[in-house]
């Protein structure tokens, strides 16, 4: 008879563009290797309960439960596991030994246990993200990983496409959800402009699936950071030919607001595809743009 596979719930601690890491003893299953903090889910408790416990025992960290990230049934050799990752926000910055933060992109230089590569490539976000136009052509230039796929009329071709030369796509969530199923599995993150953005209290219905939202003032970035999104467009940071009307913020009042979202934050607005290093100076995790950007 087949046993019921063990439930673990794990914590996937994102503080701005970093995740929280740590290794994990040999002598464990799937040990000599890198982990999320985590642990068994006891019989009397739920796996969120048992998310903020472990990470507590762990890590000597009190955390806040954003959102079930993503559940994962895995076979091991001789388990089979029933993982439950979770969002977390460090409540408080008390950390044992062994423990270090990473940029979302270096996590895949790291050997973790075989169950959680999807979870890696699903928070691995590139640097630079091309934006289309409706009648954009779509040769990227060398080096962007991540596409936002706007006002398409071909859109489940234009993602196949870019899928096969291994880019990663943003859709917006509205074309998402009439995409059937297959092609929806080749879409790396939805889209929420401002307005969607405030109108959502939960990201229930998107589980599983990464969300990036527009963020233009403090309200948007408080909300986005109560849903638990994965990364923000935050803009203009300069005056735009595509919306002349919109004084851009500037540098200085970018990095202000920057400073106050708990996820990667993309500058957006008349940015140049040279301009990562100076938007980085300003807490910018990466940079997006169109016409620079192909």
């Amino acid at each position: 008879m087949r046993k019921q596979p063990l439930r673990v719930a794990i914590a996937l601690i994102v503080q701005q563009a970093k995740v929280l890491i740590g290794w994990r003893d040999a002598a464990l299953h799937q040990g000599g290797c890198y982990q999320f903090a985590g642990g068994k889910v006891e019989a009397n408790e739920t796996p969120e309960q048992a998310v903020q416990r472990e990470v507590l025992e762990e890590v000597g960290m009190t955390v806040q439960v954003l959102r079930l990230f993503e559940e994962i049934s895995f076979e091991y050799p001789d388990r089979a596991v029933q993982l439950y990752f979770y969002l977390c926000q460090p409540l408080s910055h008390e950390m044992q030994q062994g423990w270090q933060w990473v940029d979302v992109d270096r996590l895949d230089t790291f050997e973790f246990p075989a169950a959680n590569q999807s979870i890696i490539q699903r928070l691995s976000w590139a640097r630079h993200i091309a934006i289309t136009t409706a009648t954009q052509r779509l040769n990227v230039k060398s080096g962007m990983g991540l596409c936002y796929l706007r006002h398409r009329t071909t859109l489940g071709e234009d993602i196949a496409q870019l899928h096969q030369q291994n880019i990663h796509v943003i859709v917006p969530v509205q074309d998402y959800l009439n995409l059937n199923p297959h092609i929806q599995k080749m879409v790396f993150a939805v889209h929420l402009n401002s307005a969607q953005l405030q109108q959502y209290s939960s990201l229930a219905m998107l589980q599983g699936k990464n969300v990036i939202a527009a963020c233009h003032h403090v309200a948007d970035i408080q909300q986005a950071n109560m849903l638990g999104c994965d990364a923000i467009f935050l803009s203009p940071v300069h005056r735009t030919s595509t919306h002349p009307e919109r004084d851009g913020m500037g540098w200085e009042q970018f990095q202000q607001l920057a400073m106050q979202a708990n996820m990667p934050v993309y500058a957006l607005g008349g940015i140049g595809q040279q301009e990562l290093e100076t938007a980085q100076c300003y807490g910018a995790y990466g940079i997006a743009g169109i016409s620079d950007f192909w």
